[in-house]
């Protein structure tokens, strides 16, 4: 029987190293991205901005893929849509 995924939906702080490496890690983002898409982690964390993340690990803790998104400034129903990636090994099974 094939292992559960872990699904969570709040930052912890091993996050923005976790998210940085996996972006890097897809090979379709800059060191630059890789390091923004940390930062926003970092700052949900620290309470200076608020991100919404989806979370998608394996039971020990590895990061297959996550998503970043928040609600658009004067709208009830819509959100942007920041990031999404997903482990290269992991690409093209539908976790996205």
């Amino acid at each position: 029987m094939p292992e559960r995924l872990r699904w969570r939906h709040i930052a912890e702080p091993a996050d923005p190293n976790k998210i940085g490496a996996l972006v890097a890690g897809t090979g379709v983002f800059s060191e630059e991205e890789a390091r923004v898409a940390g930062e926003l982690a970092t700052t949900t964390l620290d309470g200076t901005e608020t991100y919404r993340f989806l979370f998608a690990e394996e039971p020990g803790g590895d990061l297959l893929g996550f998503t970043c998104f928040d609600r658009i400034p004067l709208s009830e129903v819509s959100f942007d849509l920041y990031w999404i990636a997903v482990r290269a090994d992991r690409q093209g099974t539908g976790l996205a």
